[in-house]
């Protein structure tokens, strides 16, 4: 499993930009994430052929507040390059839907890389874009440094 989830950030950090770093320490923390979602039904792997070639893996969104909706995050789905296009990226999605709907939560949230031809396929399947993630490069930056105060100034 964690062999999967390794060309998945490769392939991620390849198409936009580096954002997992692919240390010992991190494969071994997320073989022990991979077994946590396990355990407790999170976790959802398609299988063609003998070998695993797809995986989907859901964490409850929660929230200190009550809610209008109460949801769960796809945080991740990957299908193995060479069998894209052949309905597992829907398969697992479609079951992971249908467990999310079975545990009484409202809705299944994600959030998409800009580019990724996945896109469309949660297009799709019903998923409607709601808000926009945008992200700040810090590094390199010219503009000064922010600190945290020590008292209220």
């Amino acid at each position: 499993m964690s062999v999967m989830w390794l060309s998945f950030m490769r392939e991620h950090n390849a198409a936009y930009g580096p954002v997992v770093r692919l240390t010992q320490r991190n494969r071994r923390a997320m073989e022990g994430h991979l077994e946590r979602l396990i355990e407790v039904g999170q976790l959802w792997v398609w299988e063609a052929e003998g070998d695993l070639v797809g995986y989907a893996a859901v964490v409850p969104n929660l929230a200190e507040v009550e809610l209008f909706e109460a949801s769960a995050a796809l945080t991740d789905l990957y299908v193995a390059p060479n069998w894209r296009g052949r309905g597992g990226g829907r398969s697992l999605l479609d079951a992971v839907g249908r467990e999310v709907a079975a545990r009484g939560l409202d809705a299944l949230t994600l959030k998409v890389a800009t580019g990724n031809p996945a896109r469309a396929m949660y297009l799709e399947a019903g998923f409607k874009p709601r808000t926009e993630t945008l992200a700040l490069p810090l590094r390199n930056r010219q503009n000064g440094r922010a600190r945290r105060p020590r008292e209220l100034p």
